[in-house]
């Protein structure tokens, strides 16, 4: 039997890089994804929405850097323009990235960033299982 793996939108990470201080749903997408990259790392892929309503795949270690990134910079005093950097980075490649799809994929949205765009959703939600986590607070 196929693994499960794991679609995480990391949208709202991005359009917060800018952001020296993190809300909670910042925090808890940051958590998911430092979750995922440490407890299931093969499983896992991620994905965001570019601003013109494209979504696009992530590589992972691309996610990582800006997770990482994020982390440091929302843990310490000092502002890092690293995340604002990894964030354009990202921009651009999900404008010629797929959205990665594997069977028995569950896609983890957890904010209401882009909920108000059916279309993207949809296109997203194509590629991945009848499996989704969607955490809306």
């Amino acid at each position: 039997m196929t693994p499960v793996s794991y679609l995480l939108d990391i949208s709202r990470l991005l359009a917060r890089a800018d952001y020296a201080v993190p809300t909670g749903i910042d925090r808890v997408e940051l958590s998911y994804a430092q979750y995922l990259l440490t407890h299931k790392r093969e499983q896992s892929y991620f994905c965001a929405m570019h601003p013109v309503g494209i979504a696009g795949g992530i590589p992972t270690l691309l996610a990582e850097e800006m997770i990482e990134a994020l982390a440091a910079k929302w843990g310490s005093s000092t502002v890092s323009t690293s995340a604002s950097r990894l964030k354009r980075k990202i921009r651009r490649k999900i404008l010629y990235s797929p959205l990665p799809k594997k069977p028995r994929m569950v896609h983890i949205l957890v904010s209401h960033h882009h909920l108000t765009r059916p279309r993207v959703i949809r296109n997203i939600l194509k590629g991945t299982s009848k499996n989704r986590a969607f955490l809306i607070g």
